[in-house]
């Protein structure tokens, strides 16, 4: 059953009667996710996040490949329902009306990356941490439109033409060391998972909710701010996707290799309780994220 309005604004008052009472500054404490990138001049932005587990496997991507199933490299998809009849066509109303594989019941969004091999045996991911989050101007910021779909990372990249490390990295969770173009070894590291980021850009042209690029109605940030060609400013979407695996050394994508790390992005939030959570999180620059942590680090 998913919460009514009413539901939500009594846990969001009890979230923040609680941040209160440790202080919006204080660190988490065990089991609270770090969001990728969180901090600003030291203080945490405004967020909130979800935890969703893999409902699906397939050679299906709804937006690169729509309709056309078997046409892609294997993806690993989250959130959504497993009993969807075919991912390569799922479409806003279906993952609206279905269950969610989602923590958060009223997210019921779908997510999708290239699924990892190592060794050549494909490796069943744990569930994944979405961070929603602002760090530009919090009286700017809006929910994503119903159905936009949204494309980041690049699956062409290579040895030769990595990715910008702010946006598209490999690390072993939090605590672990540095931004990297491939995954490692996180033996001995305090979360001990091979762990993929990817930051979504949060500058919508306010117009379309896809592109024949799939990528044109959006753009990252200019000089800290959405303006130009796209001037409205969505949440940024971060992706932490993790697999049971401490040595991820030699491990490859199925997209060609490690290098071609990317991820997808269909919102069918319920847009009201998303318009929440923008407004009582985003908005106010307030970490929410202790009212949907993860289950599984």
């Amino acid at each position: 059953m998913r919460r009514t309005p009413q539901r939500r604004a009594r846990r969001l008052v009890a979230g923040l009667a609680a941040l209160a009472l440790v202080g919006a500054c204080s660190e988490r404490g065990p089991g609270r996710p770090d969001p990728p990138d969180a901090s600003r001049g030291g203080v945490v932005a405004g967020n909130f996040s979800t935890n969703c587990k893999r409902v699906h496997s397939s050679k299906d991507d709804p937006i690169v490949f729509p309709n056309n199933p078997g046409e892609s490299h294997q993806h690993d998809f989250y959130g959504g329902d497993p009993a969807l009849p075919d991912f390569s066509s799922v479409t806003y109303s279906q993952l609206r009306s279905a269950p969610t594989g989602c923590r958060e019941p009223d997210d019921t969004a779908l997510y999708w990356q290239p699924s990892l091999s190592l060794g050549g045996r494909e490796i069943a991911p744990v569930p994944l941490n979405a961070y929603y989050r602002n760090d530009l101007d919090p009286a700017r910021v809006v929910p994503f439109p119903p159905d936009l779909r949204i494309v980041a990372g690049d699956s062409t990249a290579s040895a030769d033409a990595p990715q910008d490390l702010k946006r598209v990295w490999w690390s072993c969770g939090r605590g672990g060391p540095p931004k990297q173009t491939t995954p490692i070894d996180c033996t001995g590291t305090p979360i001990g998972k091979v762990t993929a980021h990817v930051v979504f850009p949060q500058c919508w042209d306010g117009r379309s909710i896809d592109s024949a690029d799939h990528r044109s109605h959006m753009a990252y940030p200019s000089a800290g701010r959405c303006s130009g060609s796209h001037p409205v400013q969505v949440p940024k979407l971060g992706l932490a996707f993790r697999w049971p695996i401490a040595n991820g050394v030699g491990a490859t994508l199925s997209c060609g290799s490690p290098y071609c790390l990317h991820a997808d992005f269909i919102n069918a939030w319920d847009q009201d309780q998303l318009a929440e959570l923008v407004r009582e999180c985003l908005v106010p620059d307030v970490n929410c994220n202790m009212l949907t942590a993860a289950s599984d680090q």
